[in-house]
């Protein structure tokens, strides 16, 4: 709630209308020089504000979170980015190359490997055992699964990198203000 308020401040401000206006900043991160104009501020401002109201870079507790929770979370942020990535003009994309292939390296190296290693044979172990166990909470059940422990130190591993994207993220928002 105190999100969206904070939006809505955002909006009537004018913030973004005065960024439509400056020229574009470049940041240096692990040797790679992001570019960012209006339209790029847009699309890594809209990234991070997925990110931090998702599961994706908060810590994760394996007694209250459930990993089926998790990974929808990461399945419908993937799928957030790549549909705002779609929607990029494709005049634009030579001139900010280098930052949307870092947007793309997000999904692609750090994300996809780890959903594509476990979640197809999580889920179907998970819809198969849930009628067997009845009597337990969903988190019971994930925790009977052979793997659980892997999984949830990858899913931490995972959050702690999405963590140093979205870092990179906020340098090159705060860059533009």
């Amino acid at each position: 709630m105190l999100s969206v308020i904070f939006i809505i401040g955002i909006i009537k401000t004018g913030f973004f209308k005065k960024l439509k206006y400056f020229k574009i900043k470049e940041i240096k991160i692990n040797n790679v020089t992001l570019k960012a104009d209006y339209k790029v501020f847009e699309l890594i401002y809209k990234i991070c504000v997925e990110m931090e109201n998702r599961t994706i870079t908060k810590q994760i507790n394996e007694d209250f979170d459930s990993i089926e929770d998790i990974y929808n979370s990461r399945h419908n942020f993937f799928c957030f980015v790549r549909e705002n990535i779609k929607e990029f003009p494709i005049e634009e994309y030579s001139k900010y190359k280098e930052t949307i292939s870092y947007i793309n390296s997000m999904l692609n190296d750090v994300l996809r490997p780890h959903l594509t290693k476990y979640q197809k044979n999580f889920r179907w172990r998970l819809e198969n055992n849930k009628p067997l166990y009845k009597n337990l909470s969903a988190i019971e059940i994930e925790k009977l699964y052979p793997f659980h422990a892997q999984i949830i130190a990858e899913l931490k591993s995972t959050n702690e990198k999405l963590n140093e994207y979205k870092k990179t993220f906020n340098s090159l928002i705060n860059e533009l203000k």
